[in-house]
C-alpha cells in the first residue's frame, strides 16, 4: 500500500471499527499475510518481507495510555465473573501494528445450539459489545446466584466419614504386600484435608472426574491414593505427599506388571493342535477368561494424577514421569480409548456422564503428554490425529450440573452438537471451501477450546521439528533454531488467530482463574501464547528444563538465539506484552503470594517463555538506529509496564540509550522473577525463579 494512503483519513478505520471486525469467521478465505504494510499479495508463496511503512500512525488520538489498550479499558477486566475481553485482537490496530487478520468476521450460521425462538450463546452476537458491557445485574437478590460449580447449585467436595475411612483402611490392609514397607497411613482428618486440597487446587485445571457423582470409597485404591497425594501437595505437606504418591505408583506398577504377565502367558500358551468343525470361526488361542481385561478408565485417571505429580516436582521423579507417559499412551491405544463411543438411543444423565467422563479423561491425557513437549522439548507421545474422531467436550456448566433434573434442563435449553475434534481442527485451517455449518460453532466450550489450542501447539512443534536443520544457521555448539517457511508461518498464524477470535466469542472465556466457569479458558490463553511465540521464536531447545539445574538453564537462556525483526515477530511481541501485563494488573506482590493456589503451572511456563522472548527481542533492537513505528510503540509499552514497578529506576538511570534498553531487557526478566519468588506447589517453579535471577545477572555482567 502506498505510504500516502496512510495519511488519508478516509483510508483509516476507527479503532472501534477494527475491534468490531475482530470477531470470528471460520468459513472465510485464508487472509493475506503480508510482512510489509505496503504489499498485500494473494499468493502466500509470494509474500514480501520488506520493512514497515513508518508513516503509519502510531496511536489513535483518543487512546491515551498503553496499558488501557492492553486491558481494553482501565475500568474493564477486573471482575473475574465478567465475560472476557479480547486477548489482543483490537490492540493490533490501536498499536499501529499491521494486522492481516482484521477481515475475520462472523457470518450468520444456523442457530443449531438453541431452542426455537431463543438464540444460543455466541451465535450472531457481537462479542465486543458483550465484552464492553459492564452493567449491574438486574437479577433479584433472592434468586440463587451462579456458583463455581454450576448454575444455581453448589456442589460439595467429597468428605471422608468414619465408614469411608474404615473401608479405605481395609483396602490398604489387603494391598499391604504391594505398598512400600515404609508406607504410613494418615489420619482421617488429614485425608479429609487432602481431598479438599485436590478438589480446590488441582481438579479445576483438569476436570475429568465427575464431582457430583464421584464416590471416593468406591474408587480403586490407586486412584484414591493418587488423589490424596496430589491433595497433600496442594496443602504443602510434601513429605506426606511423596509417601502417598509412592503408594499410588506402587499400585499402578503392580497393576501394569500383572497385565504384562497375563499377556505373556496368553502369548506363550500352545495353540490347539487340531482343527475341529465345531470351532470354526473361533480364534485359535487360549481361553482368556482369566486374563485381566483392558485397563479401566479409573486406572487411566490414577496414572494421570500420578504422572502430573512427577512431571512438575523434583528432578528425581522425572524418570518416573517419562515412564508413566509411555505407559499412558500405550494403554490408550491398546484399550481402544481413542475412538468415540456410539451414542445410545436414549441418552440418560448416567450414560452422558459415562461418555463425557471417558472423553475428558482421554483429552486430559493428551494435554498432559503435550505439556511434556512444551516443558521438556520431547516429541509428543500422542498426536492430534489419534484423537480426531473424539467429539468436542460439553460446556462446564453441564459437566458440573448437580442433578439429573438440572442437567436435563441445561441440555434442553442449550443442546450441544456432537462435532468431532478433527472437524473443528480442520476448520481452523479451512479457506472458503464449503463445510457443514455445525463445524463453525462460534461458542465452543472452554474444554473444547483448550483441546484445539493444544492441537495447534503440537502442529507448530512438529512443523519446527520437521524443518531441515541444515537450512538453518547454527553456531555448531547448540541446537539449531529451525526456520519455518513464510508460507508455513502464515498458515499456522492464521489458524492461531482463528482460534483466538473463537475464544473471544465464547461465553465461557475469561482471563481470570477465579471465573465461575473455571480456569480452563484462562489456561488455554497460556498455551496459545506459547504456540504463538514458538511459531516465530523456537526457544524450546534452549531451556534445558529437564536438568532442573538453575545454572544450566540460565546458561541455555544466554545461548539462545535472538529473534529476527519483522511485523510477524512484532505481533508475537505484543502477545508477550499482554501476558506479562496481567501480572502488573493483578499486582506483583499479590501474584507472588497467591498464584500458586489459583494459577496453573502452565502460566509460569508461558510467562517464562514470554519474558525470555521479550528480553531477547529488546536485545535484538538494542543497537538499531532505524526502529520502525511498531517497534518504537512496543518498546514504549514495555517501559509502561516496567514503570508500574520499582524496576523502572535502573532503566531511567541508565547513562545512554543503549544501556537503557539493556536495563529494560534485564527488568523484564526481573519482573517475572519477582512474581515467582513466593512458595509454590510444585518445585519446578522454584527452579524457574532461581534460573531467572541468574540469567538477569548474566545480562548485567555483559
Amino acid at each position: 500500500m502506498p505510504a500516502d494512503q496512510h495519511d488519508d483519513p478516509s483510508q483509516q478505520r476507527p479503532a472501534s471499527q477494527n475491534a468490531e471486525q475482530s470477531v470470528v469467521q471460520l468459513a472465510l478465505p485464508t487472509p493475506t499475510i503480508g510482512l510489509g504494510a505496503e504489499n498485500h499479495n494473494d499468493d502466500l508463496n509470494q509474500i514480501q518481507s520488506g520493512p514497515l511503512d513508518v508513516s503509519q500512525p502510531l496511536l489513535h488520538p483518543e487512546i491515551p495510555d498503553d496499558l488501557d489498550i492492553l486491558w481494553g479499558d482501565s475500568e474493564l477486566g477486573l471482575d473475574p465473573n465478567a465475560p472476557a475481553f479480547p486477548l489482543c485482537s483490537f490492540s493490533f490496530a490501536q498499536y499501529g501494528i499491521s494486522d492481516p487478520f482484521q477481515s475475520l468476521q462472523v457470518e450468520p450460521f444456523p442457530n443449531f445450539n438453541s431452542t426455537e425462538g431463543q438464540q444460543g450463546p455466541g451465535l450472531n452476537e457481537d462479542p465486543l459489545s458483550r465484552n464492553m458491557s459492564r452493567l449491574p445485574s438486574l437479577q433479584p437478590e433472592d434468586q440463587p446466584q451462579p456458583t463455581r460449580f454450576g448454575q444455581g447449585s453448589k456442589l460439595s467436595i467429597p468428605q471422608i466419614n468414619r465408614s469411608d475411612y474404615a473401608m479405605i483402611s481395609s483396602m490398604i490392609h489387603d494391598q499391604k504386600h504391594v505398598l512400600p514397607p515404609t508406607f504410613h497411613w494418615p489420619s482421617r482428618h488429614a485425608l479429609s484435608r487432602y481431598v479438599e486440597g485436590f478438589f480446590n487446587g488441582f481438579y479445576d485445571h483438569l476436570p475429568f472426574l465427575h464431582l457430583p457423582t464421584f464416590a471416593l470409597s468406591s474408587s480403586p485404591l490407586m486412584l484414591i491414593l493418587a488423589i490424596f497425594a496430589m491433595g497433600a501437595q496442594f496443602r504443602f505437606e510434601r513429605e506426606e505427599a511423596i509417601e502417598l504418591w509412592k503408594g499410588a505408583k506402587a499400585l499402578i506398577d503392580d497393576h501394569l506388571r500383572r497385565r504384562a504377565n497375563d499377556v505373556n502367558a496368553a502369548v506363550h500358551t500352545p495353540l490347539q493342535p487340531s482343527f475341529s468343525p465345531s470351532r470354526a470361526g473361533q480364534s485359535d488361542t487360549i481361553d482368556k477368561s482369566n486374563v485381566e481385561p483392558l485397563m479401566s478408565l479409573e486406572t487411566i485417571q490414577a496414572i494421570i494424577i500420578v504422572l502430573s505429580f512427577a512431571t512438575w516436582n523434583h528432578k528425581s521423579l522425572l524418570r518416573d514421569a517419562y515412564t508413566l507417559a509411555t505407559e499412558l499412551s500405550f494403554s490408550l491405544r491398546q484399550g481402544d480409548f481413542l475412538s468415540e463411543t456410539r451414542q445410545p438411543k436414549e441418552l440418560t444423565w448416567e450414560k452422558w456422564i459415562e461418555r463425557e467422563g471417558r472423553r475428558r479423561t482421554i483429552l486430559v491425557s493428551y494435554f498432559l503428554l503435550n505439556l511434556h513437549s512444551v516443558t521438556y522439548n520431547i516429541p509428543p507421545r500422542l498426536v492430534t490425529s489419534e484423537i480426531r474422531s473424539l467429539n468436542m467436550p460439553f460446556p462446564e456448566e453441564q459437566w458440573r450440573a448437580g442433578s439429573s433434573e438440572e442437567w436435563r434442563l441445561m441440555h434442553r435449553d442449550n443442546p450441544w452438537p456432537e462435532i468431532s475434534i478433527g472437524s473443528c481442527f480442520d476448520a481452523l485451517f479451512s479457506s472458503n471451501e464449503y463445510s457443514p455449518p455445525e463445524v463453525y460453532h462460534t461458542s465452543w466450550s472452554s474444554f473444547g477450546n483448550i483441546t484445539l489450542v493444544h492441537s495447534l501447539f503440537q502442529q507448530v512443534y512438529i512443523s519446527r521439528e520437521l524443518c531441515p536443520s541444515f537450512l538453518t544457521q547454527g553456531n555448531g555448539h547448540g541446537p539449531a533454531a529451525h526456520a519455518l517457511s513464510h508460507t508455513a508461518i502464515s498458515v499456522l498464524e492464521t489458524a492461531l488467530r482463528r482460534w483466538q477470535l473463537t475464544w473471544e466469542s465464547s461465553k465461557e472465556s475469561s482471563i481470570h482463574s477465579a471465573s465461575l466457569n473455571g480456569p480452563l479458558a484462562f489456561n488455554s490463553t497460556a498455551i496459545f501464547r506459547i504456540a504463538y511465540i514458538r511459531l516465530h521464536f523456537n526457544i524450546g531447545p534452549f531451556r534445558q528444563l529437564q536438568t532442573q539445574d538453575a545454572t544450566a538453564i540460565a546458561e541455555a537462556f544466554r545461548m539462545a538465539p535472538h529473534p529476527t525483526r519483522s511485523p510477524e515477530v512484532n505481533r508475537a511481541v505484543l502477545q508477550s506484552v499482554h501476558s506479562l501485563s496481567i501480572l502488573i494488573r493483578e499486582g506483583i506482590e499479590f501474584v507472588s503470594r497467591t498464584q500458586t493456589l489459583t494459577w496453573s503451572i502452565v502460566h509460569s511456563l508461558c510467562n517464562l517463555e514470554c519474558a525470555i522472548f521479550l528480553s531477547k527481542w529488546i536485545e535484538t533492537i538494542q543497537g538499531a538506529q532505524d526502529l520502525h513505528s511498531e517497534e518504537r510503540r512496543l518498546m514504549s509499552t514495555v517501559e509502561s509496564i516496567i514503570a508500574e514497578t520499582k524496576l523502572i529506576h535502573s532503566v531511567r538511570n541508565a547513562p545512554n540509550e543503549t544501556m537503557r534498553k539493556k536495563q529494560l531487557s534485564v527488568a523484564v526478566i526481573q519482573l517475572l522473577a519477582e512474581t515467582l519468588k513466593g512458595t509454590h506447589v510444585f518445585e519446578l517453579a522454584d527452579t524457574f525463579y532461581t534460573s531467572l535471577k541468574l540469567y538477569a545477572n548474566m545480562i548485567n555482567s555483559r
